[in-house]
């Protein structure tokens, strides 16, 4: 006798779908763009920059003299001037008539077309622009060690993995980070990421060499200014939203390397300690004085995870050195306790100090009050938000000159990121993760 079995009733039972909606398997989270705040009072010149006025020196009219001698003579002040560029960041959706007609119900499927679209865009635009944040305005975001087929292995330098993801879009450029190679089809689709081997596999690997950098697909020194160029010495950005750090000294942050410091970091790294980190805040202390002090750290997960397990040994006190487990540690420098926060989107071997409150000082001192352009803000000339010039979001499509049964639209952004008053911060290079 024959038994009906599964196998045999396949074509007869239903499958059952108990809820809606989209399972994410990406991590989507923003530490750095949820923090950061917008610069208010900045004038925005002729459309071309955000600009502000910055003090470099004083007069030297000042001095003791004896009596019925003449008076100091003053010279001018020295002013330059802070111009910060305008950056446009977009992201752009695509979708068909007939996907949206036979997904208009849950019915139909998980998701409404359209709007899972554009959910999904917004995720990854503020995934994009919380990545760039970390960086220098040039849209790069790794370095090939090695190509095997289409599997790209990273060099082990500051580069998070976690700056590439499926789906995403790459230019691949010569170690000149100038020349685009000529031998890769631009762009290059990124289809695998191995978080733990560090590699990234994409359509098409040949004729990618060792040394290229990868690019956001076209943002080539075109993306908003970060951490990097902020916090920095000259090692990123000589040249700072106009002003050369070379030329004025005050203009660069504290950088604390182990030696020289290097483009991506040095490949020889040093055990972070209490003194090293207390070093580094006390050159910060010289530059910015008191009233402005290191008011949180930020580091890759490793180097708070290195500092963190140096701590071992005073587990057993009730401390205001550490709390918290693993959200939040605390770096006590004899004067304050500083909440150190680690991210899987910093730079790894790195660690920032962060100067971030925007506190008047006594009354009588308006010299001394801080203004919110010193701390790292975003500079915007337009929010983000669907683009709605033509009258609504969503935008026919053509194909020549021929309609296309298909809606477009796009998000867009114009700001930049960073600080009139990098001497503020501080950033250590080449610590060790392991």
């Amino acid at each position: 006798m024959a038994a009906e079995t599964i196998t045999t009733l396949d074509r007869v039972l239903k499958e059952f779908y108990p809820a809606q909606g989209i399972v994410n398997q990406l991590n989507i989270d923003t530490f750095l763009l949820d923090k950061v705040e917008k610069a208010k009072r900045f004038q925005n010149v002729g459309g071309r920059y955000l600009y502000k006025p910055a003090r470099f020196g004083l007069s030297g009219g000042v001095g003791p003299r004896a009596e019925n001698v003449a008076l100091p003579t003053p010279q001018s002040n020295t002013y330059d001037d802070i111009q910060i560029p305008v950056r446009f960041h977009y992201g752009v959706i695509q979708v068909t008539g007939p996907v949206m007609a036979v997904s208009k119900s849950d019915k139909q499927a998980f998701a409404e077309a359209l709007a899972l679209t554009m959910d999904s865009m917004y995720d990854e635009f503020r995934l994009v622009a919380n990545i760039m944040l970390y960086g220098w305005g040039s849209g790069i975001i790794g370095v090939v060690s090695s190509v095997s087929g289409a599997v790209i292995t990273l060099k082990n330098d500051i580069h998070p993995i976690n700056w590439f993801y499926e789906g995403q879009r790459l230019s691949v450029y010569d170690s000149d980070e100038v020349t685009i190679d000529a031998g890769v089809t631009d762009p290059i689709n990124v289809t695998d990421v191995d978080l733990d081997l560090r590699t990234v596999t994409v359509n098409s690997g040949t004729s990618i060499d060792a040394n290229d950098v990868l690019v956001i697909a076209g943002a080539l020194n075109s993306a908003p200014q970060g951490l990097l160029g902020a916090v920095d010495d000259g090692t990123y950005v000589s040249t700072y939203f106009g002003i050369s750090r070379s030329a004025r000294a005050r203009w660069k942050a504290v950088v604390d390397a182990n030696g020289t410091a290097a483009k991506y970091g040095n490949t020889s790294r040093r055990a972070i300690t209490g003194n090293l980190i207390q070093t580094a805040l006390d050159k910060q202390r010289l530059r910015a004085g008191a009233a402005r002090p290191v008011d949180q750290i930020i580091s890759s997960l490793g180097v708070r995870r290195m500092y963190w397990n140096g701590l071992s040994p005073d587990r057993r006190f009730d401390s205001a050195i550490y709390d918290g487990g693993w959200e939040m540690l605390k770096f006590s420098n004899g004067d304050r306790t500083i909440p150190w926060f680690g991210d899987e989107y910093a730079p790894r071997y790195t660690l920032f100090g962060l100067h971030t409150a925007t506190v008047p000082a006594g009354k009588g001192k308006k010299s001394d009050k801080i203004q919110d352009e010193e701390v790292l803000a975003v500079y915007e000339a337009l929010p983000p938000d669907w683009d709605t010039a033509t009258g609504s979001e969503l935008k026919q499509v053509y194909s020549g000159a021929a309609f296309v049964d298909a809606v477009g639209a796009f998000l867009k952004w114009y700001f930049n990121f960073g600080s009139c008053r990098p001497n503020l911060f501080l950033r250590m290079d080449d610590l060790s993760e392991s």
